[in-house]
């Protein structure tokens, strides 16, 4: 008898995952139909997710995870629906030539030119501080404990999150130099070395994602102007790339002294012990929902753990304490311990079904409303298109809805563009001399 419900569990469980990705495969081709273009909100969410999930399913009770429980995915299966809903709405809401998605726009000319002077003004701020830390604090250099002190709080951090900004600004900007000629190659030159200085300073913060992701939204505004194809060796070499940020993060902890996995003692050993937490980092969302589900859902419901930075403006204009977005609960993988749930795993654990409807929905709205302005001719709205993409290329781990740095690297692209058509249109002298 026990058998037998074993082989039932496990019959539904393949049915469930046969669903999900029936779903994913069905509506995937649906939105790119409909807008003619792979740069829609639902693709950059669903994709991702798809391939996560399989690797999480074919790694579940192997190299140490635990077993996978396939009712956790009803929380995609009912979110996916509602997501493109709006999408569909839209489309037909709007005339057919109503959204350009892949057009090329002049780039504004000042805009390099002005990120590249405030970006070298705040390299000295951001220098005076890592030097006074290194000689003053007990934080090894390389450390995430030393990444904390540098730019985790305080003005360091606003100027790391600008940072990120003005990396998505120029990566569109980015050409070979030797294929540029005089003050263009000159400018050229200066572009790579404002993105390396800024890659460095985020490199010592030791937050792997913000390193990626800004770079991936700088790319996915080339491609939405029409300046970088989809390709399967872009899609590699940057999938190469993301591995090997992360692996050297974790060798430049090793390197500080700090070391992450005591137990490994060699250099080998350490990249094998890395490997396994590569693993456990790329199934910690879909593996934790697992889990959670498994055990009952440990959460109870609570937007603070959704929309925290609005919480916090009002906490802080009324006096009350300040709240953190970090789900307190975590959960075994196998491997590790984690506390993400995946985009749709954490809505559902902190809200009721009404809420997370309505929060799908809303949040659809938005990002396909982004995407429409952004088929303009207006850098910035590109921009902030990109950043709201990579928003849901993360679904996979978890909602990023939580975060402050969410909500801030919008207004600095604003605020930047802003100054850029400020300075075009009064004529500003002096950049217009460099």
């Amino acid at each position: 008898m026990v058998e037998l419900l074993v082989k039932f569990e496990k019959s539904m469980g393949f049915g469930l995952a046969l669903v999900l990705f029936a779903e994913l495969f069905l509506f995937i081709w649906i939105d790119h139909k409909q807008w003619r273009t792979w740069y829609t909100p639902f693709n950059f969410l669903a994709i991702p997710y798809a391939l996560v999930l399989l690797v999480t399913l074919l790694s579940a009770g192997h190299f140490g995870l635990v077993d996978f429980y396939y009712p956790s995915l009803l929380p995609w299966i009912v979110g996916l629906p509602l997501f493109l809903l709006p999408s569909v709405v839209l489309r037909r809401c709007l005339p057919k030539k109503a959204v350009s998605a892949e057009r090329t726009d002049p780039s504004p000319s000042l805009l390099p030119k002005l990120a590249s002077v405030i970006s070298f003004i705040c390299f000295f701020f951001l220098l005076v501080k890592l030097f006074l830390l290194i000689r003053d604090s007990d934080a090894v250099f390389g450390s995430e404990a030393f990444g904390f002190y540098f730019a985790g709080k305080s003005w360091s951090g606003h100027l790391a999150v600008l940072g990120m900004a003005i990396i998505v600004l120029l990566v569109p900007f980015l050409e070979l130099p030797w294929k540029q000629y005089g003050r263009e190659k000159v400018w050229g030159v200066i572009i790579w070395l404002v993105l390396g200085g800024w890659m460095f300073f985020l490199f010592v913060n030791q937050i792997k994602a913000w390193i990626i992701l800004p770079v991936l939204a700088g790319c996915i505004v080339r491609g939405f102007q029409g300046r970088l194809k989809l390709r399967i060796g872009w899609v590699v070499g940057g999938f190469a790339g993301c591995v090997a940020v992360f692996f050297l993060s974790y060798l430049l902890i090793y390197y500080s002294g700090n070391t992450l996995f005591p137990e490994e003692t060699t250099l080998i050993g350490q990249i094998r012990a890395i490997a396994g937490l590569f693993l456990h980092y790329v199934t910690s969302g879909t593996m934790g929902l697992s889990i959670d589900m498994q055990q009952g859902i440990l959460e109870q419901p609570d937007l603070n753990y959704i929309l925290t930075p609005f919480y916090n403006i009002w906490y802080a204009c009324t006096g009350q304490p300040l709240v953190s977005g970090y789900n307190p609960e975590f959960v075994y993988s196998g491997i590790n311990y984690t506390n993400v749930r995946t985009m749709f795993g954490t809505l559902y654990v902190f809200t009721n079904p009404f809420v997370f409807a309505l929060l799908v929905l809303l949040g659809s709205v938005i990002c396909y409303a982004i995407f429409l302005l952004a088929g303009k001719r207006w850098l910035w709205a590109k921009a902030l298109y990109a950043w709201v993409c990579t928003v849901l290329f993360m679904a996979w781990f978890d909602t990023y809805t939580q975060l402050l740095t969410t909500y801030e690297l919008p207004v600095y692209l604003v605020l930047l563009c802003l100054l850029v058509s400020l300075a075009e249109r009064y004529k500003f002298a002096a950049m217009k001399v460099l």
